[in-house]
């Protein structure tokens, strides 16, 4: 009867695993995103929150009719970030930037592509 148990616990177990694995590729999908196309902004960082599970930035630029357009996108995780030698204070709201993303398939913004900084250092994104 006890090895029955350690049986039944061990495929509960693995059950379990299993389903967190599935809804943790899921998070990671870009199901959302259009990797076809690339497109290109030059602007002023906004802001840039450095947190998990990803970064987030905004890039104000200006379109074709002069009105501020805001971007928004998403980045690899402040692990990536320091992996590749960028902190918070690398990130300065104010600073001149031309990010590269691919866009959202709904809505604006997307997933970075690479980061130029101001002084022309260039973070790179996760490829799917």
């Amino acid at each position: 009867m006890r090895s029955w148990k350690k049986v039944v616990l061990g495929l509960s177990a693995a059950v379990v695993l299993a389903a967190g694995a599935g809804s943790a590729q899921a998070h990671h999908s870009a199901a959302g995103v259009d990797m076809s196309k690339t497109l290109t902004v030059v602007g002023t960082l906004k802001e840039f929150d450095y947190s998990a599970p990803h970064a987030l930035f905004t890039v104000v630029s200006m379109d074709e009719n002069g009105h501020e357009v805001e971007t928004k996108c998403a980045t690899i995780s402040p692990v990536g970030l320091v992996r590749q030698g960028f902190r918070p204070k690398d990130f300065v709201p104010g600073d001149k930037v031309e990010v590269t993303y691919n866009p959202n398939r709904v809505g604006g913004g997307g997933l970075m592509v690479t980061l130029k900084l101001g002084d022309g250092r260039v973070v790179k994104g996760n490829q799917y």
